[in-house]
């Protein structure tokens, strides 16, 4: 082809040896036009960072993300202002991604993500028995909202990949480029959301989400060994648990990936991220001071609501 392309831009001239349809075919496979489709599609509604950059938890090199989505809710109070954001890679295959629902589906303890405010981890007080640490989110019982239970939550999942005529599945593609990336993504954006004092005049909680927006099919196994139940479905919750050492003390840690069909982003978004957001910062406005106070206390610890939840010592 000589002269202009279609839409204006110039020719395409390439170095000899380099042949123009394999050189399409890598792009289209490589993930950056996905990358800019969900940057443009959420750019209405959120300031949008391509390549937002981040250090890497294990080699603490400097990488980047495909996409991070952030935006002030309209629901504030006198000392915190709510936000919203998403840490976002873009994945494309032409195989399918397998995931394999959960036994005992649970949310995870800290999930969803709440960073920004005064305190790290809450205490929980019951009468005659102390307190106990738990962080934000199970705080603020975001368990109870539908966000937190919508989808199907599955603990591994594996890529189809060609071998011969066969089919196989591995596991390492999702972990390495998607599980991986994002769980160091937001831990360097916890970090960088840390609170400096404990007597600022006004705090910024953000509600972070951590999503792979898949350009591809997503398919959920359930049933037995014996008799496997396969079924395509447009968003699934992977959760990873992972063990770290913390000085001398092991800790778990959660991190929880909402995998989104590349057609399902505008509805998971409108539909159910957006109502659990404003659900949250409501009810973090509404209750300002037991929110800043970093405690509250219940009859059980085992057994509550956030409609228990009482100032200590009232």
């Amino acid at each position: 082809m000589t002269g202009e392309n279609m839409d204006g831009a110039a020719p395409l001239k390439l170095p000899n040896g380099i042949d123009r349809d394999k050189l399409t075919e890598a792009v289209r496979t490589s993930g950056y036009p996905l990358q800019t489709v969900v940057a443009r599609e959420l750019s209405a509604d959120f300031g949008v960072t391509e390549e937002w950059g981040y250090v890497d938890r294990a080699s603490q090199e400097h990488r980047s993300l495909d996409v991070f989505a952030f935006k002030r809710l309209s629901v504030a109070s006198e000392r915190l202002e709510p936000s919203l954001t998403m840490l976002i890679e873009c994945k494309r295959s032409d195989m399918p991604y397998v995931f394999f629902a959960a036994a005992i589906p649970q949310v995870p303890p800290g999930f969803p993500y709440v960073v920004g405010l005064p305190h790290a981890k809450y205490q929980l007080h019951q009468a005659a028995r102390g307190s106990i640490e738990v962080q934000a989110a199970d705080f603020l019982r975001c368990c109870e909202f539908p966000f937190a239970k919508d989808p199907v939550i599955a603990v591994s999942a594996c890529r189809v990949e060609r071998k011969g005529k066969a089919l196989e599945l591995s596991g390492a593609a999702p972990y390495n480029n998607i599980a991986l990336p994002l769980a160091s993504a937001l831990e360097h954006y916890r970090n960088s959301m840390r609170t400096r004092s404990a007597n600022q005049p006004k705090y910024y909680p953000t509600s972070t989400f951590c999503v792979c927006v898949a350009d591809a099919t997503l398919v959920l196994a359930e049933g037995t060994p014996e008799s496997p139940l396969l079924s395509t479905v447009e968003w699934i919750r992977l959760v990873r648990q992972e063990t770290l050492q913390e000085d001398r003390f092991w800790r778990r840690a959660h991190y929880v990936v909402d995998v989104v069909q590349r057609g399902f982003l505008g509805s998971y978004v409108a539909n159910h991220v957006m109502p659990f957001a404003d659900q949250l910062a409501k009810r973090m406005t509404d209750n300002q001071d037991l929110v800043l106070s970093g405690k509250g206390q219940v009859h059980d610890w085992s057994s509550w609501t956030w409609s228990d939840i009482q100032p200590v010592g009232r």
